[in-house]
Protein backbone atom coordinates (compact mmCIF):
# COMPACT_ATOMS: atom_id res chain seq x y z
CA UNK A 1 0.00 0.00 0.00
CA UNK A 2 1.60 3.31 -0.75
CA UNK A 3 1.35 6.61 0.97
CA UNK A 4 -1.00 8.88 1.01
CA UNK A 5 0.49 12.55 0.03
CA UNK A 6 -0.60 14.97 2.54
CA UNK A 7 -2.35 18.46 1.11
CA UNK A 8 0.18 20.48 2.76
CA UNK A 9 2.74 18.85 0.30
CA UNK A 10 0.84 19.62 -2.51
CA UNK A 11 1.98 22.59 -5.06
CA UNK A 12 -0.33 24.58 -7.37
CA UNK A 13 1.23 26.16 -10.55
CA UNK A 14 -0.98 27.95 -12.91
CA UNK A 15 0.37 28.86 -16.20
CA UNK A 16 0.91 32.40 -16.91
CA UNK A 17 -2.46 33.14 -18.49
CA UNK A 18 -3.71 31.19 -15.56
CA UNK A 19 -5.46 28.74 -18.35
CA UNK A 20 -3.58 25.18 -17.18
CA UNK A 21 -3.08 23.75 -13.91
CA UNK A 22 -0.26 21.42 -12.29
CA UNK A 23 0.19 19.96 -9.16
CA UNK A 24 3.75 18.52 -7.99
CA UNK A 25 4.60 17.16 -4.79
CA UNK A 26 6.87 19.06 -2.68
CA UNK A 27 10.48 17.58 -2.08
CA UNK A 28 10.78 18.94 1.43
CA UNK A 29 13.05 21.89 0.17
CA UNK A 30 11.73 25.32 -0.24
CA UNK A 31 10.22 25.77 -4.06
CA UNK A 32 11.65 22.48 -4.51
CA UNK A 33 9.42 20.75 -6.76
CA UNK A 34 9.16 16.99 -7.17
CA UNK A 35 6.78 14.55 -8.99
CA UNK A 36 4.22 15.87 -11.25
CA UNK A 37 0.83 14.89 -9.53
CA UNK A 38 -2.17 16.22 -12.07
CA UNK A 39 -1.48 18.30 -15.73
CA UNK A 40 -4.44 20.34 -17.23
CA UNK A 41 -2.89 20.32 -20.34
CA UNK A 42 -2.58 16.66 -20.88
CA UNK A 43 -5.41 15.70 -18.84
CA UNK A 44 -2.57 13.47 -16.80
CA UNK A 45 -3.72 12.54 -12.99
CA UNK A 46 -1.69 10.43 -10.78
CA UNK A 47 -2.59 7.54 -9.08
CA UNK A 48 -0.90 9.18 -6.42
CA UNK A 49 -3.81 11.18 -5.69
CA UNK A 50 -6.65 10.06 -3.18
CA UNK A 51 -10.25 10.81 -4.88
CA UNK A 52 -10.49 13.25 -2.70
CA UNK A 53 -7.73 15.15 -3.79
CA UNK A 54 -8.70 14.94 -7.18
CA UNK A 55 -11.66 16.22 -6.95
CA UNK A 56 -10.92 19.05 -4.61
CA UNK A 57 -7.88 19.68 -7.55
CA UNK A 58 -10.36 19.65 -10.19
CA UNK A 59 -12.31 21.80 -8.44
CA UNK A 60 -10.26 24.38 -7.77
CA UNK A 61 -9.18 24.36 -11.69
CA UNK A 62 -12.90 24.91 -12.46
CA UNK A 63 -13.35 27.51 -10.52
CA UNK A 64 -10.35 29.83 -10.88
CA UNK A 65 -9.20 29.04 -14.14
CA UNK A 66 -9.08 32.10 -17.06
CA UNK A 67 -11.31 30.79 -20.14
CA UNK A 68 -10.14 32.86 -22.96
CA UNK A 69 -12.56 33.42 -26.14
Amino acid sequence: MSKEISDLDLVLVWSRTKEHLKVYVNNGGLLKIGILLFNSVTGFVSPLLSDRQVQWILEDYERKRMIYV
